[in-house]
Formats: structure tokens, C-alpha cells, sequence
């Protein structure tokens, strides 16, 4: 082991997804960035080599053990099983279920983080929120975050109730619930909690009575008067699922549109801190203390609802009321632990800069394809309110990571360190290419219908030789590794390598451009236990592309490449290399190409720790 002195008395990590070096360069060069400007004055500002490919929970997973996927077994947001060709979630591992019927789940990282190095030599550790903490366990203080089930074990339905039909597209990322004729003037409905078997749910009674600009809402444990446009206030819910069990729940009702037909949601219902059904902190006991501490708050791991952005059911200023609302929870959150703990080691992440700049960042291009869309005019179709607010939402919410920077610093003794990481930065996406379709076209995959549907449904295995899911990521269908290997384990790397060559020469006919930038064997970039799990190939995208929904969820559209005219603006999901993350400190950076793989040794040699070999990166302060 190599051990590194330091003087400090405690470290801070702060960690702001998706935070970009290029935009964070820009603000600071306007002037409207001083806390943020003052610390790359004093230490440093670099940009962070990301992770490959340059997904979250990809770089979130090597910036906490400082080991490449390879080792720590996190490679894209979807995996897949090869003995059934089922696609399964990186974040949140369900292995089965308990006596009482809820899921039990399995920690994602096969690698420890730095914070169990840290509580295993004593030191006093808070986490905050760090992505692919949960199950929470281990001896540090944990408040798990990206990866943190609703209180089925999903990822978090939101539920629309309307008076009218179900309006088309939110049956997929929703719950859309009728309502039938009104009695007496109410209607009687209910909230769909956690399941109780295969087919069926717990549910609470629910009324919903109509008022001029409002509703009036009635279920166990609480009534209130809800205007239109308005949150609700955080509600606590208990469900009962079998003899002497409750679940507790928590969410907020927001009301779209009081008129016939009327629209109300329901945020996914998340844990209840206070009394958790699945293990969301370490310490049980951490979660519970934080809610008597501060009252309740979000524990979803998505905990902005970008679905219900996505379907229209909340508008635009709706979502970032929301947002606003959850970095002031994480915030106080973060004072809390800063208050508390005068040395050792103090982590947060804050989620919302990536959120708004996936939404927005069509108002940094001109040229995106949704600055070009006309409204539709239906009820939830946000086109208008969307480009009236153009990049606003991106510049201010730089100016909230600027004001809570200063806030920190402020609260920082002489000796402290302070690093602020991001796990990627951000670009534009104007296309999506749907590479399924390429393995069709190539002769490597065999469909049963024209279009191929989700999970592979279409795919003729016996003719199919590579597929592609995930947001990354091909596999060669192997004999021996899939159930219906085609390609001899023999030949595998060499089918692998023709692939490569023809990704690499393909050319998107509408716009001259080669989609494909680069594109790597597993070997090139992985090295550890966990490479049998990789990818057989790795993409890296030109900047304005990224695969494609259909393509990482095992479809095959008719078309090779498609304009994206949709919102959902932003994305890091291209070549590594162009979207580095950032890296400020309060000390002086010493290496001049620090690597998301470097701060896990870093935290540990400025906490005066041993730094064990296996550790790829080194410490750049």
C-alpha cells in the first residue's frame, strides 16, 4: 500500500451530475459565477476524463471506487442476462422476494467505495445521496440515491386521474386512472400502493371533488383544498399488505387542470424515510433520524419525474418547481451533515443540473431539431412553454450550484478540503441512430416481422449472429454464453472486429456526418473479473447522436437514423472524450488530466489513508 500525507481535517465532496466544464467556463467568463469563480482561483478547475461509455451510473460507480468497470461491474444502465436475453437495470438489482412478499435486492458494485475505506479505518463518513448506494449497508453513514426503488421496487409510476379519456402516450410511463361519473359531486377513486401478489394491489380510498380553479382531496390521513398549478405538500400514505403489515409511503398530488376534463397527478410513490420498507440508509436508523431531524423528503433515486415531464403531464415550470424543491432538500440534507460532523469525510450528490440540461439544452442549438417543432395543441403538449424558456433553466441552475458553492465554502475551517466532481459533461442530441437497424441491414441480426419490438420479441435467434441493447453496447450472440448461440466462442472477437470496421465507415446520409466516432472491443478498455459481463463492443458516438430508446430496450425501428424533435434535448451519452466532467478543488490540482478513476485515491490520501494498490487512479492534489 502507498500512503500520502495531508493536513486535512475533513474532506468534502460535493458531487453536481452532468455539471459541464465548457458551460461552467462560460458563466464563470460572464461574471455570474463568483463562489464557483473563486474556487477555481484559489485551487483549481480542470476537466474530468469520464468513464467509458459516459453514462452516470457508469462514471458514478469508478468515481467511487477509483477502478474501471472491469472490476467494479457497472457498464451501461441496462444489462442484460444471455441464458434468457432479459434486459435488467444496472441501478437496482432485485434478487428475488422475502416471506412477506417484497423484493429483496443485491448491492451493484462489485468494488468498495472509498467511503467504506474511510469508515473501516475509523473515520467518521457521511454519504449523501451517491448513486448506486442502495441496498444501503457497510459502516458508513449512507442515504442511498440514483438506483433507489419506489416502494414497489421500480424505478417510480407516476399516476394521472382525469375526467376524460386517458390522453395517448402516458399509458406507458404512467398510470393513467379514469374517473367515472361524479356522486353527489365527488368522485371516488383510489391510490394504487405496493403489491400484494402478482395480480393485484394494496390500495387506499381516495376522493376528488371539483371546485371552481381547484379540487377538493380526501384519503386516509388527509383532506386539503388543492388549487390548479400547485404541489401538494409531501403526504404520507400507509398501506396495508397482509396480516399485522403496513407499508409507509410518501408523495405530492399536483393539480394540472381543474376544468372538465380535469388532470391530477400523483408523483411515484417513494419510501417513507421515517419508517422504510426497503433498506434506503446505513445505519437503518440514519434515514429515520434525517426525518425526525428535518421532516420527510424524497428517497425516489429518480426523484424528479422526468416521465411526467416527458408526457406533458407536468409542465415545464412544474418540473422545476419540483427540481428547485428537491436541491433545497438535498441542501439541508448537506447542512445537517456538515453541521454535524466537524472531521472525517461528507459527500452529496445533487441530480438536477443533468435533469434540466437533458430538457433544455435545444435552447443552447439552434439548429436542434425541436426548435423547428410547431405546437400540437393538445392538452398536455408543452412545445409553446418550452421554447419560451429556451436555456433559462441551464444558466439558473449553474447559479444554484454557484450559490450553494458558497454556501460550503463558507461553512469550511482552514484545513478542509473541498472537491466538487461531475461524472460527465453535456452536448446536443439531434439524432438517434437505432443500431439494431444497422445489424439488420449488415446481416447479423435476423427479425421475424418488419419491425422489431422491445426485449427482442422479433429477433429470430437461429439467424441472428450480434444485437445490440443498453445505450452502448452490441453483443456477439454466442454459443456457449447465450441461450441461442450462433457464433462459435472461436470466432466471436473476430465477428466482434468486422463490426467494428463497418460502425466505424457508416455514414448518416442526412447529414454527411459518420455517427459512429469510435468504437472499442471490451479488452481495449476493461481489464478485472467483471469483463466477461461487458459489452463485446463498446460505441462512442459523434456528439449530436446517441442511441436510441428503442435500440437500448432490444427494438429495431424501420429507419437507420431518426431526428430527434423531442424535448429531451441534451445528452452525454457519445464519445467519452466529448463530454469530460469537471474537477474543482481548494487546494492546487497537480496532475494536469485527472480522471474520474482519481478521486477515490484522492479522498483517501487527503484523509491521511492508505491508498491500496489496486486503485487505478492517484491523488491529484
Amino acid at each position: 500500500m502507498v500512503k500520502r500525507g495531508a493536513d486535512a481535517r475533513r474532506v468534502v465532496v460535493l458531487g453536481f451530475d452532468g455539471a459541464d466544464p465548457g458551460l461552467l467556463a462560460r458563466f464563470r467568463g460572464e461574471g455570474v459565477l463568483p463562489n464557483l469563480d473563486a474556487l477555481a482561483r484559489d485551487g483549481g478547475f480542470l476537466p474530468l476524463a469520464t468513464a467509458n461509455p459516459a453514462q452516470s451510473p457508469v462514471a458514478w460507480a469508478t468515481l467511487g471506487t477509483g477502478v474501471n468497470p472491469g472490476r467494479h461491474g457497472v457498464f451501461d444502465f441496462l444489462h442484460r442476462d444471455p441464458e434468457e436475453y432479459r434486459l435488467y437495470l444496472s441501478i437496482t438489482r432485485p434478487k428475488g422476494r422475502g416471506l412477506a412478499g417484497t423484493p429483496i435486492f443485491q448491492p451493484p458494485l462489485a468494488a468498495a467505495p472509498f467511503w467504506e475505506r474511510a469508515a473501516a479505518a475509523g473515520v467518521p463518513a457521511q454519504v449523501l445521496r451517491w448513486p448506486l448506494t442502495f441496498p444501503a449497508a457497510g459502516k458508513a453513514a449512507v442515504l442511498a440515491g440514483l438506483g433507489t426503488p419506489d416502494i414497489q421496487g421500480g424505478l417510480g409510476r407516476y399516476t394521472l386521474y382525469t375526467s376524460g379519456e386517458a390522453p395517448t402516450g402516458t399509458e406507458r410511463r404512467g398510470e393513467t386512472i379514469v374517473l367515472g361519473p361524479a356522486a353527489g359531486g365527488r368522485h371516488a377513486t383510489e391510490i394504487r400502493g405496493p403489491r400484494t401478489s402478482a395480480e393485484g394491489f394494496a390500495r387506499l380510498p381516495l376522493a376528488i371533488t371539483p371546485r371552481p380553479g381547484a379540487v377538493a382531496l380526501e384519503c386516509p390521513g388527509a383532506a386539503l383544498i388543492l388549487e390548479e398549478g400547485a404541489f401538494s405538500p409531501r403526504l404520507s400514505f400507509t398501506f396495508s399488505v397482509g396480516l399485522f403489515k403496513k407499508v409507509k409511503a410518501t408523495a405530492q398530488f399536483f393539480l394540472v387542470r381543474a376544468a372538465d376534463p380535469l388532470l391530477l397527478y400523483l408523483s411515484p410513490l417513494g419510501i417513507d424515510p421515517a419508517d422504510p420498507v426497503f433498506p434506503i440508509s446505513s445505519p437503518a436508523e440514519y434515514a429515520p433520524e434525517l426525518a425526525a431531524a428535518l421532516g420527510t423528503f424524497h428517497t425516489l433515486g429518480m426523484t424528479e419525474d422526468i416521465n411526467a415531464l416527458k408526457d406533458g403531464v407536468l409542465s415545464p415550470a412544474a418540473f422545476l418547481a419540483s427540481c428547485e424543491e428537491a436541491m433545497a432538500e438535498n441542501e439541508r440534507l448537506l447542512d445537517r451533515a456538515l453541521a454535524a460532523q466537524d472531521r472525517g469525510l461528507v459527500c452529496a450528490v445533487f441530480f438536477t443540473p443533468d435533469r434540466i440540461q437533458h430538457f433544455f439544452w435545444a435552447g443552447l442549438d439552434a439548429d436542434h431539431p425541436f426548435n423547428r417543432k410547431a405546437a400540437g395543441g393538445g392538452l398536455l403538449d408543452r412545445t409553446r412553454e418550452f421554447h419560451a424558456l429556451g436555456a433559462r433553466p441551464i444558466r439558473e441552475i449553474y447559479l444554484r450550484l454557484d450559490r450553494l458553492t458558497g454556501k460550503v465554502r463558507s461553512a469550511l475551517g482552514p484545513r478542509d478540503v473541498l472537491l466538487i466532481v461531475s461524472d460527465h459533461g453535456f452536448t446536443t442530441r439531434r439524432r438517434d441512430f437505432h443500431v439494431n437497424r444497422f445489424l439488420v441491414r449488415e446481416g447479423a441480426m435476423a427479425l421475424g416481422e418488419e419491425v422489431g419490438r422491445e426485449g427482442f420479441a422479433s429477433v429470430r435467434w437461429d439467424a441472428t449472429a450480434a444485437y445490440a441493447c443498453g445505450f452502448s453496447g452490441i453483443y456477439i450472440n454466442t454459443a456457449g454464453r447465450e441461450k441461442h448461440g450462433t457464433v462459435t466462442s472461436d470466432r466471436a472477437a473476430a465477428a466482434a472486429a468486422e463490426l467494428v470496421a463497418k460502425l466505424k465507415a457508416l455514414e448518416d446520409p442526412a447529414t454527411g456526418l459518420a455517427p459512429v466516432r469510435n468504437a472499442w472491443l471490451r479488452h481495449e478498455i476493461y481489464k478485472g473479473p467483471r469483463v466477461v459481463d461487458a459489452p463485446d463492443i463498446v460505441l462512442g458516438l459523434e456528439p449530436g447522436y446517441e442511441v436510441s430508446s428503442e435500440t437500448a430496450l432490444g427494438g429495431c425501428p424501420r429507419e437507420l437514423f431518426a431526428d430527434n424533435d423531442r424535448p429531451w434535448s441534451g445528452t452525454h451519452l457519445c464519445d467519452p472524450a466529448a463530454v469530460p466532467g469537471v474537477l474543482l478543488a481548494n487546494r492546487r490540482i497537480a496532475s494536469a488530466a485527472p480522471s474520474v478513476r482519481d478521486l477515490a485515491p484522492t479522498v483517501l490520501a487527503a484523509l491521511d489513508l492508505p491508498v491500496p494498490e489496486e486503485l487505478e487512479g492517484g491523488s491529484v492534489l
